[in-house]
C-alpha cells in the first residue's frame, strides 16, 4: 500500500452535503468559518468572484470549469460582481433542504446573466487527518487547462455534478460515495503541484521509505 493509501485508509468523512446553485445578477452568497470542514466550489457556467476571508486572495476570478478548493474552512464570499450584496449560504440551504436529503438546489439572485455552480462540503472530525489539511493552503484553484497530472479529478467533478443535476435513482448515494473519492483526489491533486523537495507532511508521503514505515 502506498503512503498516502495508508494514511487515509481510517480517515472517514464524518458528514457530506451538497448544493447546486443558479445565480441570476445581482446574487452574492457567504458562507461562514467551518473548522475541520473541506468546501469547493465548481463553476458550471458563467463566472464568479470568490473572495476569501483572513487571506491574500481577496479577489480571485472564476469561470466555467474553474474549481476552488478551501479545504481549512475559511470564511468566503461567492459572487457576480465584487460589490455585490450577499445572503447567507446556510440560511438558504436551511430553508430550500428536503428531510433526508444530501442535495440542496438553490435559486438566488435577480433576473440577470446566469452562473451555475457546484458545492460540496466534507466535515473531517477526525485527529488523523489533523496533519494533512495543515500542510494545505487556505485555497487551492484549478483551472481545465492547467491539470494535466490529474485529468480524472475534473472527470469525476464533472460526474458528480451531472448526477446532483439529474437526481436520477440512486443519485443520493452516489454522492455520499463520491465524497471520499473526491478527497482523495484533491490531495492527489495539490501534491501534483508541490515540488520533490517540498510540500511538509503531504510531501513526505511519496518517500517509498516513508510509505514502507507506514505499512511496517
Amino acid at each position: 500500500m502506498d503512503a498516502l493509501s495508508a494514511v487515509l485508509a481510517p480517515v472517514r468523512l464524518q458528514k457530506t452535503a451538497w448544493a447546486y446553485t443558479v445565480g441570476r445578477a445581482p446574487w452574492g452568497v457567504a458562507l461562514p468559518t467551518s473548522k475541520r470542514c473541506v468546501r469547493f466550489h465548481y463553476v458550471l457556467r458563467g463566472s464568479v468572484w470568490l473572495g476569501v476571508d483572513k487571506t491574500e486572495d481577496r479577489r480571485v476570478a472564476l469561470s466555467g470549469g474553474d474549481l476552488a478548493v478551501l479545504p481549512l474552512g475559511h470564511g468566503h464570499t461567492l459572487r457576480d460582481q465584487p460589490r455585490s450584496g450577499t445572503e447567507r449560504f446556510d440560511e438558504l440551504v436551511r430553508c430550500a433542504a428536503r428531510p433526508g436529503s444530501v442535495v440542496v438546489h438553490l435559486d438566488v439572485g435577480a433576473g440577470g446573466p446566469e452562473t451555475s455552480f457546484l458545492t460540496g462540503a466534507f466535515v473531517l472530525d477526525d485527529p488523523l487527518a489533523t496533519p494533512i489539511l495543515a500542510t494545505l493552503p487556505p485555497l487551492i484553484r484549478m483551472t481545465p487547462d492547467a491539470e494535466p497530472a490529474v485529468p480524472s479529478f475534473l472527470q469525476n467533478i464533472q460526474f458528480v455534478t451531472r448526477e446532483v443535476e439529474t437526481n436520477r435513482p440512486g443519485s443520493e448515494i452516489v454522492l455520499l460515495r463520491m465524497a471520499d473519492v473526491v478527497f482523495i483526489q484533491i490531495l492527489r491533486a495539490y501534491l501534483a503541484r508541490v515540488p520533490d523537495d517540498g510540500g511538509g507532511f503531504l510531501g513526505a508521503l511519496r518517500d517509498p521509505s516513508t510509505a514502507a514505515a507506514l505499512a511496517a
